[in-house]
């Protein structure tokens, strides 16, 4: 079906409505307004996942594509047998595509360790999808075969599809000695593949191929997911916003944030928004316990077992405290701190964020609604560091800053206000 009005639309009377999105948990708002659109045949071309991490936006994305595409004749279901859907189900769909960084590693190795405890089918899905995000990061769409990044990782990602293929769910499982082998080495090949920094962002080059390939003729609906869209330079998102100005047929873009406000307004305009909730904690204890098989209680919330996997959360916790407790008592830096939490050869961008994130949260304990309300001038020092928090972050996940220097930076501006 083709464009109406300048917006890609999909019939809702194509898709089995009662089965979209039956994986996707504690987000029923989203859902019912996804599927009300669909019915209505009111789904534009261009949306926008926005809401906290670990919320579900690209497992919802991936299932709207997932629908969308679908060729069988029970629209939708999971178990589809049509080409679109089994090839959606390993994450191989071609007319589906995603750019932009995420917590690659951190959910492989969780997804790698649920296979391992319970080799079945639904967990294999889980570790093939997991390692077919960062793999499709790499698709031809966006990369030359000749740059350079490509090439330093070329041998690690042919051995990594090669290695995906013999775990097809088609296919039987080798014994539990051999399985756990092969998937640690999966785990280290996409170890590797991770730690190439120019995944995380969107360029203005990846904008401008990608753009090429969806004004390109196809017999399927295109998909273009865009993840953590706030991080794209200037150039790159008036490049996307000229595309979203004169979407191409037959295309839906999907664009996803944590951070609503580090999109420009002149994309917010042309997107449909969706706001995902933060789980609560029995919801994502039950998101541990049915898709992760973790039932040891240990974890609070989704986003604290995927940092587990790789940082020492207790540790950025403890160094927001103290970060927090020299600023309240105005005294000087700690600078053993910083030095503690952003030193050599760690995933500093990474730790910052969450070092924000924990602050945050600490200042969320800290003042109830009720005081702010009631003291006014505390509510606008409070908003006032908040801007300082997302200038920040933009500094260290979009222009590649020091994270310790911009600890530092921000040490002394939020003693000043």
């Amino acid at each position: 079906m083709g464009p109406r009005n300048g917006r890609s639309r999909i019939s809702g009377s194509d898709i089995g409505l009662e089965y979209v999105f039956e994986n996707i948990i504690g987000q029923d708002a989203v859902v019912d307004d996804l599927k009300g659109s669909l019915e209505r045949d009111e789904l534009p071309g261009s949306l926008l996942f926005h809401g906290p991490d670990y919320s579900g936006k690209l497992s919802t994305a991936l299932e709207l594509a997932r629908g969308l595409t679908c060729r069988g004749a029970h629209k939708a279901v999971w178990g589809c047998t049509c080409s679109s859907c089994k090839s959606h189900r390993t994450l191989n769909q071609p007319y589906t595509i995603m750019v932009g960084g995420r917590y690659f590693q951190d959910e492989i190795e969780a997804s790698a360790a649920t296979f391992l405890r319970s080799p079945q089918p639904a967990c294999r899905y889980l570790f093939i999808r997991s390692v077919r995000k960062l793999i499709r990061r790499f698709d031809p769409v966006f990369w030359d075969d000749k740059d350079a990044t490509v090439k330093k990782v070329q041998s690690a990602l042919a051995d990594l599809d090669e290695r995906l293929n013999k775990l097809n769910p088609e296919k039987e499982l080798p014994s539990e000695a051999v399985l756990k082998k092969e998937v640690d080495k999966i785990v280290q090949l996409a170890g590797t593949v991770s730690a190439v920094r120019a995944v995380d962002n969107i360029s203005i080059d990846q904008i401008r191929r990608l753009s090429v390939w969806a004004h390109g003729t196809s017999d399927s609906r295109k998909i273009i997911i865009l993840e953590n869209a706030d991080r794209m330079l200037e150039s790159a998102r008036n490049a996307l916003l000229k595309i979203l100005e004169e979407p191409p047929p037959m295309t839906t873009f999907i664009l996803l944030t944590g951070r609503k406000g580090g999109i420009i307004p002149t994309i917010l305009s042309r997107v449909r928004q969706y706001s995902f909730i933060e789980r609560t904690s029995h919801v994502s204890m039950d998101i541990l316990k049915r898709i992760f098989r973790e039932e040891s209680g240990e974890y609070d919330s989704l986003r604290d077992f995927f940092l587990a996997w790789n940082i020492n959360l207790e540790s950025i916790r403890k160094g927001a405290g103290i970060f927090l407790e020299g600023l309240e008592g105005r005294e000087p830096l700690n600078r053993t701190n910083l030095d503690s939490l952003f030193g050599k050869g760690k995933d500093n961008k990474k730790i910052f964020r969450v070092f924000l994130q924990e602050i945050q949260a600490f200042l969320g304990r800290r003042f109830t609604p009720e005081e702010l309300f009631s003291d006014p001038s505390r509510g606008k020092q409070l908003a006032a560091w908040n801007d300082l928090f997302r200038e920040a972050l933009v500094g260290a996940e979009i222009y590649n800053q020091n994270p310790s220097l911009l600890a530092e930076g921000l040490y002394y501006k939020m003693r000043g206000i």
